[in-house]
């Protein structure tokens, strides 16, 4: 073959193989598929960057979907479910989407469901996190956990217990519908400005 033909091949193959990974302007695509392939749940964000959901994800029982290992990740839900098997108890304790003890700051979490978990977003004591755009519906344990500095808004928790533990955030025109064991709507929020919250 022509030596200049031949790494033409050669750039087009790497041009398709770096798209199907990354997706538009670099943000690397997760879905269903890729996890499976990849190993199975949970699946981790090991480094810094992008990503993007391409279809729906559903862990198996007792199973988490999604951890974070980086610290500086943005995830975009892009419309699509994280379906957990939706069985208690909780002993497991399932979570939609968690971060390690080792990851620090810069997470953002948008633009999609998390439903049938015991927690649907636990990011530890992990600071300035932004949830944007989720709904949030668990079978028990809690809806979104972060550490300070966290702006958690437009979002939507329901079921029982399903709020939000917070300290020192701003949570803004997010309806928290659940109940906690005082029967009315969790917001656990030290120093919160609780603003559009009904």
């Amino acid at each position: 073959m022509n030596p200049i033909r031949s790494s033409r091949v050669c750039a087009f193959a790497f041009a398709v193989m770096a798209a199907n990974a990354f997706g538009a302007n670099g943000v690397i695509e997760i879905n269903h598929a890729k996890i499976l392939a990849s190993g199975g749940y949970p699946y981790q964000i090991g480094s810094a960057g992008s990503y993007i959901l391409t279809s729906n994800l559903a862990p198996p029982l007792n199973t988490n979907a999604l951890t974070f290992a980086s610290s500086a990740v943005t995830l975009d839900l892009n419309g699509f479910s994280i379906i957990g098997t939706g069985n208690p108890p909780c002993g497991a304790v399932p979570t939609a989407i968690a971060a390690l003890g080792t990851v620090t700051n810069h997470l953002r979490i948008r633009n999609g469901y998390v439903f049938g978990f015991c927690i649907g977003i636990s990011l530890g004591t992990t600071e300035d996190v932004t949830v944007e755009n989720v709904h949030v519906t668990t079978i028990g344990n809690g809806g979104i956990y972060t550490g300070i500095n966290a702006i958690i808004r437009g979002n939507h928790f329901n079921a029982p217990n399903s709020g939000i533990n917070c300290p020192s955030i701003v949570v803004d025109t997010s309806f928290v519908g659940s109940l906690g064991n005082n029967g009315i709507p969790t917001a656990t929020c030290a120093k919160a400005n609780l603003i559009g919250n009904f």
